[in-house]
């Protein structure tokens, strides 16, 4: 998720301006940046395949041959990060502006916030996301449920802390 958080402070006549600074200095954090929830690039399925691969597959959806198998498959998209972004994204700012309000620092909030982004996806792909797999796909996998087929995906998703240059601050996995 990339937004700001505003931050609106009345200063009046006569306020002792170390004191205004003091209390400011507690919301802004010299290493202020981004918490994004992703799939990353060094998971790989048994075969080989980057879980990161088959997430943006999923996502946008494709027409793949995929190596090995005879035929060309479509995978029609199932936008799980991006429905979750557009159910969650406004929680997600509140409940870091409520972490800060509440004496958390940055990086406090940002695991708070970034555990909660990874569960909301893992609720997401749990919930399954149309459309309905294909009756061969349903019979390959002994299964109907769109997106989880060994759990590899959903244990995948991690948050990342990322300052403004764009250098990783903190990324951890969150237990599903």
């Amino acid at each position: 998720m990339r937004g700001f958080i505003m931050l609106q402070v009345r200063v009046r006549t006569g306020d002792n301006p170390k004191k205004v600074l003091d209390k400011l200095s507690h919301y802004i954090s010299l290493e202020a940046g981004s918490v994004i929830v992703r799939v990353p690039n060094d998971v790989f399925y048994e075969d080989g395949t980057p879980v990161a691969a088959v997430a943006l597959w999923n996502e946008y959806g494709t027409k793949k041959q995929f190596p090995g198998d005879a035929g060309a498959y479509h995978v029609p998209p199932r936008p799980f990060l991006r429905n979750t972004v557009r159910r969650y994204a406004k929680n997600w700012s509140r409940s870091f502006a409520y972490h800060m309000r509440n004496g958390k620092t940055a990086a406090e909030a940002a695991q708070i916030v970034g555990a909660l982004m990874v569960k909301h996806v893992q609720l997401t792909i749990g919930a399954g996301v149309p459309p309905p797999n294909a009756p061969a796909t349903v019979a390959a996998k002994g299964g109907s449920e769109t997106l989880i087929d060994q759990g590899v995906l959903i244990s995948s998703i991690v948050w990342e802390w990322r300052g403004m240059r764009g250098r990783m601050l903190e990324r951890q996995h969150s237990a599903i």
